[in-house]
């Protein structure tokens, strides 16, 4: 079953049942409490909910929450720039590995009629961005995700998933090349096309620590509407460290043209 997080009908009915079930039986005094919240926002539904149904004061509720949402894949989106988009569909996505990821910034680099020793002078610089990322920090290679296509672009101006558009190679190429090999930078920067990925990403699929976190979006949609009859948006980031098979690639949509 595949779950949109902006449309309840994709939703599967267990979900809603499970926690309005839940939500009847809390103590009255309880109750009470929740619903003195004065509701605008959603930050304000979780704030109102946090202390009688956060992961660690329901955890009854989070196992039978993550039992349905296991059998789930959630469309989420990812966003990135590239010079062949056609490879995303017949390949799908890929963790960033470093054997992978340098390969394939390399073959995009002399694409690009790079000289080896620029090539490989450019993957030198991103290698050492990518051991501060990964290595030191102990990170896995990964995929990062978002839950809904309204937040590719901060609506304050503030910089949003659009930032992952700007040049191919993404945000380790920026950080390395940018300052140090601007010339480089710029034609990452200047070529290929800025597209959103969207995919039916297995709930299994996500890192495991993010299982409570999802859920806790689904369980605050129905206590927003449980309470105040309120239109809760579900937002979240999330991150795989598993590869995208090809055939979980749902669309390829050219920013600007969502």
């Amino acid at each position: 079953m595949q779950i949109d997080a902006t449309d309840e009908k994709t939703f599967p009915s267990d979900i809603k049942s499970i926690v309005f079930k839940y939500l009847s039986g809390l103590p009255k005094d309880i109750e009470q409490r929740i619903l003195e919240n004065k509701i605008k926002y959603p930050i304000d539904v979780r704030c109102a909910i946090e202390d009688y149904m956060a992961p660690s004061k329901a955890s009854v509720l989070y196992e039978k929450i993550i039992a349905v949402l296991n059998d789930c894949s959630i469309i989420s989106y990812h966003a990135t720039k590239v010079l062949d988009t056609a490879s995303i569909k017949e390949y799908g996505l890929h963790t960033n590995t470093w054997e992978w990821y340098s390969k394939y910034l390399e073959k995009s680099l002399k694409a690009l009629s790079f000289d080896n020793d620029t090539v490989q002078s450019a993957l030198a610089l991103v290698e050492k961005e990518y051991d501060r990322k990964y290595l030191n920090n102990r990170r896995t290679a990964q995929i990062c995700f978002f839950s809904g296509i309204r937040l590719f672009e901060n609506e304050d101006g503030s910089a949003g998933y659009d930032q992952f558009c700007e040049n191919i190679g993404g945000e380790l190429a920026r950080w390395a090349l940018e300052d140090k090999m601007p010339d480089v930078y710029n034609i990452l920067k200047d070529s290929g096309t800025p597209i959103i990925v969207k995919v039916a990403l297995p709930y299994i699929d996500l890192m495991d620590f993010l299982y409570e976190s999802v859920a806790y979006q689904f369980i605050s949609y129905y206590a927003a509407k449980y309470y105040w009859d309120f239109d809760y948006e579900i937002d979240y980031d999330c991150i795989t460290d598993k590869d995208v098979s090809a055939d979980k690639i749902l669309e390829i949509i050219p920013f600007g043209k969502r």
